[in-house]
């Protein structure tokens, strides 16, 4: 049985999510309803739109997009405390992944890229992929900015990352329209 702390975040954690939502869409100019869960446990977002929501805590980030302008994407954020905790995770000791930051933990925004490609890919694809499935490469690295891009299998998505928070690492994987070369069946991984 859950503690009152527990009983207390997990509200917390709903609420803070469902305000950002709530903002973002009315941003948005479309209707400030909490998008329903599909049967794969991703989120139902409004016709025409794809999206992602990322939490840690009460802290919520969420990114939507008009179809067309992607046509899948997906939101990661992390704190610097789990990053040795993440680098023991399978698919995230590549060094050459890494990013080419000495004051990032490689391992943490490695995780962030991956989770947020995993989010972008999860929803389309008709079949299981893992961390070490999908490589990375920085293309440009900024004082607080890396960009990049993020290969599985065949297919290629955008990558951008910031470190902009002190102690905070977010990431968003974005796959063009049109960036599904073959048919999912098709797909080597």
């Amino acid at each position: 049985m859950p503690s009152e702390h527990a009983k207390l975040l997990a509200d917390a954690k709903r609420k803070a999510t469902r305000k950002c939502l709530e903002d973002l869409l009315a941003d948005a100019g479309l209707p400030a309803i909490e998008p329903g869960r599909l049967a794969s446990g991703g989120r139902n977002w409004p016709a025409g739109y794809v999206g992602s929501v990322s939490h840690k805590g009460t802290k919520v980030v969420v990114a939507l997009a008009p179809v067309g302008c992607v046509k899948s994407l997906g939101i990661d954020i992390e704190t610097w405390d789990r990053a040795k905790e993440l680098s023991k995770i399978q698919g995230l000791t590549e060094a050459d992944e890494f990013p080419p930051l000495s004051d990032v933990p490689g391992p943490l925004l490695l995780f962030s890229v991956k989770e947020a490609i995993f989010k972008a890919l999860h929803p389309i694809l008709d079949r299981p992929f893992g961390f070490e499935d999908v490589k990375v490469s920085w293309s440009r690295v900024e004082s607080r900015s890396l960009y990049g891009a993020a290969r599985v299998g065949a297919i290629v998505l955008d990558i951008r990352c910031s470190v902009a928070i002190p102690s905070w690492g977010a990431s968003v994987a974005l796959l063009p329209e049109g960036a599904m070369p073959r048919t999912v069946s098709e797909q080597t991984v």
